[in-house]
């Protein structure tokens, strides 16, 4: 039995517990009169969260890598084709108890969003100068989530019942004040992988300037 068991776990791909989804999203790099920026979606009135602001992306599909998901999104929602887009790598991704959320970075080559038609998808476009985020950092505010029991819930079942210290669901989104006019609204995963994005290119500052290292 032992044996078997072992066998079993050896092949067994270990996978969070509790998830039910996995989406992939591609940090849009694209060059403006010289300038490096980040491409914006606005999400579509017919689709879920209408109105805000995300990277191109969705959910992957079955027997699909990541990196795939996020460039065929990519390429459904800003109607670019696979040569366009010159995906670099993957960046930190985020772990939340209903998903898995990949994020890569790369670039999307001859693309002028003056010229995108809007979709169901995608209600417009918008960018931000790279050096404007690498250069103003996102505010942070706390949300405190409660958790209610169900009527039924066994308390007599656990040490000190009702008066247990269950782990309290805190969390923090960022909000950028991008400045823009009109006013576009970059908070949430889209604000909070941005910001890391940041933060990784910030770490390697000499490199980014083209500084020699020691």
């Amino acid at each position: 039995m032992i044996s078997k068991i072992e066998q079993i776990i050896k092949a067994y791909p270990a996978r969070p517990l509790g998830q039910q989804h996995e989406y992939a999203v591609l940090l849009p790099l694209i060059k403006l009169r010289d300038a490096t920026h980040i491409l914006y979606e606005v999400r579509g009135q017919s689709i879920s969260q209408p109105g805000d602001t995300s990277f191109p992306g969705g959910r992957i599909e079955a027997g699909e890598r990541p990196i795939d998901a996020a460039r065929r999104e990519t390429m459904e929602e800003l109607h670019v084709n696979a040569d366009q887009i010159n995906i670099f790598g993957a960046i930190d991704y985020i772990v939340r108890d209903w998903a898995i959320i990949y994020c890569f970075v790369g670039e999307i080559l001859h693309f002028n969003p003056e010229e995108f038609e809007a979709n169901d998808e995608v209600d417009h476009l918008f960018t931000v100068p790279l050096d404007f985020i690498l250069a103003n950092e996102p505010i942070y505010y706390n949300i405190n989530i409660e958790e209610r029991m169900s009527k039924d819930f066994p308390f007599e079942r656990i040490h000190r019942g009702k008066d247990y210290k269950f782990h309290r669901n805190a969390s923090q989104v960022p909000f950028y004040n991008l400045g823009l006019e009109p006013e576009e609204q970059l908070w949430g995963v889209t604000a909070n992988l941005t910001h890391r994005f940041a933060q990784i290119l910030l770490e390697q500052q000499d490199l980014l300037k083209g500084k020699p290292s020691q």
